[in-house]
């Protein structure tokens, strides 16, 4: 990931979507990372998020926090060991592969989100866009800036605090089982899939 290229896109992005200051400025930098769609390719950079406009919980939480600090906001990541799929609510529109997989739960994963430090500390997980509500999914879209989030994950089984996100995920990972790390490509890539030929993120078609 080029740093300089990184914060470049990531000062643009600040600039272009915030337009408000103090706590009001938290609710609005929350949602426009939210908003990025959806999308798990295996590349978690937060500079490759920005320039795709698409991006998994990793990248998209990376951006936020970054994001925070810009506007001037404690913000730190925790990593939680959890059940991905209890965060997935079962659809017919799913292809069956990845209906059983929802249905059959037990997909260890890695998840992200923010939390702000300071004055008001808060929960906050970006990981579903707005348009996804219709899917089942809980997308946080009217949060108003008072108390968490809704995290996109339950079952959590630990939390690590790590500044950097990148190299403790791909640690946490490797410690997997076989079997676990299997599961978890089979399901992120279905899911992945899915959202992409429905192109439901945003109600229109993901950027590439």
């Amino acid at each position: 990931m080029s740093v300089s290229g990184y914060q470049s896109e990531l000062q643009g992005f600040v600039r272009d979507k915030i337009s408000s200051s103090g706590h009001a400025a938290v609710v609005e930098v929350y949602h426009a990372v939210r908003e990025i769609p959806y999308f798990s390719s295996g590349d978690r950079s937060p500079y490759t998020a920005l320039k795709a406009r698409r991006g998994a919980c990793t990248a998209k939480h990376i951006i936020l926090r970054d994001a925070l600090r810009i506007l001037g906001f404690d913000a730190v990541i925790e990593l939680v060991d959890c059940d991905f799929a209890t965060g997935v609510a079962p659809h017919n529109s799913m292809p069956q592969d990845l209906l059983d997989q929802v249905h059959a739960g037990n997909i260890r994963d890695i998840h992200c989100w923010v939390r702000t430090r300071g004055d008001i500390p808060q929960l906050l997980d970006a990981t579903w866009p707005s348009g996804l509500a219709v899917y089942g999914f809980s997308t946080n879209s009217g949060w108003n800036g008072t108390g968490d989030t809704y995290p996109a994950v339950d079952c959590v089984q630990s939390i690590t605090v790590s500044e950097d996100v990148l190299l403790e995920k791909q640690r946490l990972l490797d410690d997997f089982s076989d079997q676990e790390k299997k599961r978890r490509k089979k399901f992120l890539g279905a899911l992945s899939a899915w959202l992409d030929s429905h192109s439901v993120s945003l109600g229109g078609k993901n950027e590439s």
